[in-house]
């Protein structure tokens, strides 16, 4: 498995992905090239396409590294499938984050009242693709924020805490992988910086 990083007081791992750049590239060189097809565009969009039923080489490729990713987080932090030891499989939706895309700097998580029940996954990934020298820790770095200390799973639109409590500065090929219900967002930035995103279901094999 590739170099990782627990999250402090998060469930929530960091994924260098640098030894797989040239496995996973030409997958990531595909999205920037069809910006239009995979792009998040308002919300409930109706033209992103599903890349994950995109039957080419360099997509079934990202599949294989990123599944891996996922199976290694859930097994080994996520806090309704760690140390389980059971086999799934993975309904995963995705989308091209592009300089232009607002929605993840707003503070959310993958969880009601943001999404419906029914699109909730277990797991979300941010893998960062392209971005110039100016993304930073002061300019585009990924903030988490609190947990609610009561309910934590009300449906709520903002944490309590609106102040974040770690901040993470993006590197190229590196992958935030996190419970869904865990705040965070994309601090606003002024530049150039492309990123992945995937919510995944992880569903018991039978």
């Amino acid at each position: 498995m590739t170099n990782k990083f627990k999250v402090p007081n998060f469930n929530a791992m960091i994924y260098d992905l640098n030894d797989y750049k040239e496995l996973i590239e030409p997958f990531c060189n595909s999205l920037i090239d069809n910006t239009q097809m995979y792009f998040l565009g308002p919300d409930d969009e109706k033209n992103k396409l599903n890349v994950w039923e995109t039957n080419t080489p360099e997509v079934k490729m990202f599949e294989a590294v990123i599944d891996s990713i996922i199976f290694d987080f859930l097994d080994t932090v996520h806090p309704r499938f760690a140390g389980k030891g059971q086999n799934y499989y993975l309904d995963k939706d995705s989308w091209l984050n592009t300089p232009n895309s607002w929605q993840g700097q707003r503070i959310h998580r993958h969880w009601q009242p943001f999404l419906r029940a029914d699109e909730i996954g277990d797991v979300t990934t941010v893998l960062y693709i392209k971005q110039d020298d100016t993304i930073g820790m002061d300019n585009g770095c990924f903030e988490f924020y609190e947990d609610l200390k009561e309910n934590p799973l009300s449906h709520v639109w903002l944490p309590e805490n609106l102040n974040p409590v770690y901040k993470y500065a993006p590197i190229p090929y590196t992958m935030i992988v996190m419970a869904s219900d865990v705040w965070h967002r994309a601090k606003p930035f002024i530049g150039t910086r492309y990123s992945f995103a995937t919510d995944a279901k992880a569903l018991l094999e039978i």
